[in-house]
C-alpha cells in the first residue's frame, strides 16, 4: 500500500505498456480461438481466421514468439523494487508474475500444437 515507485520502477511501468501490453492482447486473440467457435459470432470469426492453414504458417508463429517473450519479460517481475505498471503492490506483481509465466507457457503449447497441426 505504502510503496512508493523507484525511477527504475517508473521505466520498467513504461517498457510494461509499450511492450507487454501489445503482446498480451495478440496472444489474447489467440485465446479467443481456443475458446471455440460457438460462444458468439466474433469467437467464430477468430476460429475460422487461426483454423486456415495460411494464418497458421504467417500468424501462428508471431503468437508463439508472443508467448515466449510475455514468459520471457515476466520474469522481470520478479526483480528487486520492480512493481507491474510502476503501480501494483509488490505482493500483487509478484503473484501477476507467476500467472503471466503460466499463460505464456500454456499459449506457446497451444500455438505450437495449432501451428503442426496446420501442416498435418
Amino acid at each position: 500500500m505504502g510503496e512508493k515507485p523507484t525511477p527504475r520502477s517508473i521505466w520498467w511501468g513504461r517498457a510494461d505498456w509499450f511492450v507487454f501490453v501489445p503482446w498480451f492482447l495478440v496472444l489474447a486473440s489467440f485465446w479467443i480461438y481456443l475458446a471455440g467457435p460457438d460462444r458468439a459470432p466474433w469467437t467464430e470469426a477468430m476460429h475460422e481466421f487461426y483454423g486456415m492453414r495460411h494464418t497458421a504458417e504467417v500468424h501462428i508463429p508471431w503468437v508463439i514468439f508472443g508467448s515466449l517473450l510475455i514468459f520471457l519479460y515476466s520474469f522481470t517481475l520478479f526483480l528487486r523494487g520492480r512493481l507491474l505498471f510502476g503501480l501494483v503492490a509488490r505482493s500483487w506483481t509478484i503473484a501477476a508474475a507467476i500467472l503471466f509465466i503460466l499463460l505464456a507457457a500454456f499459449t506457446g503449447l497451444e500455438a505450437f500444437g495449432n501451428y503442426v497441426g496446420a501442416f498435418m
